[in-house]
């Protein structure tokens, strides 16, 4: 006859509150840090607490005081350079303000931009930083729930038309134009543009989402070009 092994169940808030000898509504605000209970009980619940190894419920601490200290991070590809060095700063200033990252790869496509916006409203993110894949505001609603919602946006190295919030973007157009303008003083002239990231379609026409970055830097490369009366 075989037996099995009984698995240990996690101690619950009701297990915490019977140690401690006190209801399970003081035992969650003391646990949970919302509302308020005497000190002696705020002891107490602490040592049971400690004593039993209850790990506290960060979800349903969440929807008790509407803070989770955590933000949502949407990008293209993590796997590119410039996504990941902003990534590692971001989590170095999260970490020391108290605040955990949850990121997502959107792979620069719409739906699984939108899936992933949900994901992070339904887990309850105090706000989210967001690579947006597409720049026209009319493919953007799930940005403008994430407002509606009360949670903090942010905008990462692309902006959205009509879309009143803060973008942290790098004017790489501007440089694009004055590295093709010093190849074209110094003699140059077969420039080619090495990028990346694969572009879906036309990069000189706006298309259904809007000129994607490298579409913008590209068209700089381009007009540097043919200011100086160059063919491209």
């Amino acid at each position: 006859m075989t037996s099995q092994k009984r698995q240990s169940k996690a101690p619950t808030v009701a297990d915490v509150a019977r140690a401690a000898k006190v209801s399970k509504a003081q035992a969650a605000r003391a646990l949970g840090g919302y509302g308020a209970v005497s000190d002696e009980v705020q002891e107490r619940v602490n040592s049971a607490a400690s004593a039993l190894g209850y790990r506290l419920n960060a979800l349903a601490r969440s929807m008790n005081t509407g803070r989770s200290n955590t933000i949502g991070v949407i990008v293209g590809d993590i796997e590119n350079p410039h996504f990941g060095l902003a990534l590692r700063g971001m989590a170095d200033v999260a970490r020391t303000a108290g605040y955990h990252l949850l990121l997502s790869n959107s792979d620069e496509k719409l739906q699984a931009e939108q899936d992933a916006v949900r994901v992070m409203l339904e887990k309850r993110v105090d706000g989210i930083i967001v690579a947006p894949c597409c720049s026209e505001h009319r493919h953007n609603s799930h940005l403008t729930q994430v407002l509606e919602e009360g949670r903090a946006l942010k905008l990462f190295d692309r902006a959205v038309t009509d879309l009143d919030v803060e973008a942290i973007c790098c004017e790489f157009t501007e440089v694009a134009a004055e590295a093709t303008s010093q190849l074209l003083e110094a003699g140059h002239r077969h420039i080619a543009y090495i990028t990346s990231m694969a572009l879906a379609t036309d990069y000189s026409t706006p298309g259904d989402f809007g000129l994607t970055p490298v579409a913008q830097r590209v068209g700089r490369h381009d007009a540097g070009i043919c200011c100086r009366g160059r063919g491209i």
